[in-house]
């Protein structure tokens, strides 16, 4: 749930009933570059690189995401990300998730503005979570979970067809906020073809000439969260793309599968995905 703190818990929609809350350029930058990094560290050790973050690159479009000691080598990484929807007004499904996120968020404050009793929520709905539904949301949690002793669990059905299942947890997880909206974590996969990839990657050839200049060898790694409904993607078959300059590079399924997809080193043969 690590990459589910980094990604969300700082962020807030633009709703009017809300406290919308604004952060710098450079705040969201390092944000992004936290998240890049987690996921990185997990392709690091997926892959059984002989590799560790020595840095990050800085923003100035003449460095990689990421310089790495690759046994023994300084090389650089550059990270791009795949989504299920994407438009011309970035990925509305993503969205979404940080709406809800930010609900979630929103919702323990106030819960344990009300109790110490810690508990872990996952909560469905049929509509969309609005945020003034919150205080009488949190004043329900607070009455139910009295009625419960650790580790039992109960459903509770709200008037704004939102569905609850709540779980008291022993006191030690002191206001415990791991909580999950549901519906972001299921749906079906969409399968990956070439468009998709090249959506992806190609803007990322014209970048490798200024990333050479700064190292001798540079990866791509192009990831989708398949813990997310906005990143549950699959590869039907093996898929090879052009490597535009870049030593190679990978897709990481995360967190099941490693694909190779162009490698200036290898035969194509061998871009078989690693599980």
């Amino acid at each position: 749930m690590l990459q589910q703190k980094l990604l969300y818990s700082v962020f807030c929609c633009n709703c009017a009933v809300e406290e919308v809350v604004s952060l710098s350029l450079n705040s969201m930058a390092s944000i992004k570059k936290d998240i890049e990094r987690f996921y990185l560290e997990e392709f690091i050790r997926a892959f059984n690189w002989n590799a560790s973050i020595i840095s990050a690159g800085n923003d100035s479009g003449k460095e990689p995401d990421f310089f790495v000691d690759l046994a023994g080598e300084k090389v650089g990484v550059e990270i791009t990300q795949l989504f299920k929807k994407k438009n011309r007004k970035g990925n509305p499904e993503k969205a979404v998730e940080k709406h809800n996120e930010s609900f979630l968020s929103h919702l323990a404050d106030t819960y344990y503005g009300q109790s110490s009793i810690p508990i872990n929520i996952s909560l469905l709905s049929r509509n969309a979570l609005q945020f003034d539904s919150i205080p009488g949301l949190a004043v329900k949690l607070a009455i139910e979970s009295e009625r419960l002793i650790d580790k039992q669990k109960m459903r509770i059905e709200f008037d704004n067809s939102a569905i609850a299942h709540i779980q008291r947890l022993p006191e030690s997880f002191r206001k415990y906020r791991r909580w999950t909206f549901v519906n972001d974590h299921v749906g079906f996969s969409k399968p990956i073809n070439i468009a998709i990839l090249n959506e992806a990657i190609v803007p990322k050839y014209q970048k490798i000439i200024n990333y050479k200049a700064a190292v001798n060898k540079v990866f791509l790694l192009v990831y989708a969260d398949r813990t997310w409904s906005s990143g549950l993607m699959h590869i039907d078959s093996s898929l090879l793309v052009e490597h535009g300059g870049f030593d190679s590079i990978f897709l990481y399924l995360y967190p099941e599968q490693i694909h190779i997809l162009a490698n200036q080193c290898i035969q194509a043969d061998a871009a078989e995905p690693r599980r």
